[in-house]
């Protein structure tokens, strides 16, 4: 683990961490309007805690697509960079291709969980519905990842035997 490199198989990794971050996004936000709605119907709480929690509810859609924002680049990039160090035959291309594809099918069954997930409640997919981000991405998960795949495999084959640098 000392010495290890990225790889195709890194993509999974990327997928379940970026589906795991949505789906906290999401149920966050709803934990978050529930306390909200709470503490302000609560009379026990003063006006200055009730704006604190109407201010971070506010704030936490942001932040929640800004982290997404942040860890798809940064998982994307650092497999992208990782792969780049990886010393392949191009001969092993075709192997990375049926893996990707075997990938598509497991990136469309995130797609679906998290499309169900979010459809699957009316109060959920309202929360939902407040980010930006996070649900483009997921609509389109399959196909982004597919391409990140593909952009991965090049980047691991198209060097010279030599270590050269890219074709």
């Amino acid at each position: 683990m000392r010495k290890k490199k990225g790889n195709i198989t890194d993509i999974p990794f990327v997928v379940v961490t970026l589906f795991i971050i949505g789906v906290v996004a999401v149920l966050s936000m709803f934990i978050m309007n529930r306390i909200n709605t709470t503490f302000n119907e609560s009379e026990t709480l003063s006006a200055e805690g009730q704006n604190i929690t109407d201010t971070y509810t506010a704030k936490h859609v942001n932040l929640w697509d800004g982290i997404f924002l942040v860890l798809l680049v940064t998982l994307m990039l650092s497999v992208l960079i990782s792969a780049y160090f990886i010393d392949t035959h191009p001969a092993f291309f075709i192997v990375a291709i049926v893996l990707l594809i075997a990938f598509g099918i497991f990136f469309n069954v995130m797609e679906g969980t998290y499309d169900m997930f979010v459809t699957g409640s009316e109060d959920i997919s309202t929360e939902a519905n407040k980010f930006t981000i996070i649900p483009y991405v997921m609509q389109h998960f399959t196909t982004m990842m597919i391409l990140f795949g593909i952009l991965v495999a090049i980047v691991m084959y198209a060097k010279h035997q030599s270590g050269g640098g890219m074709i």
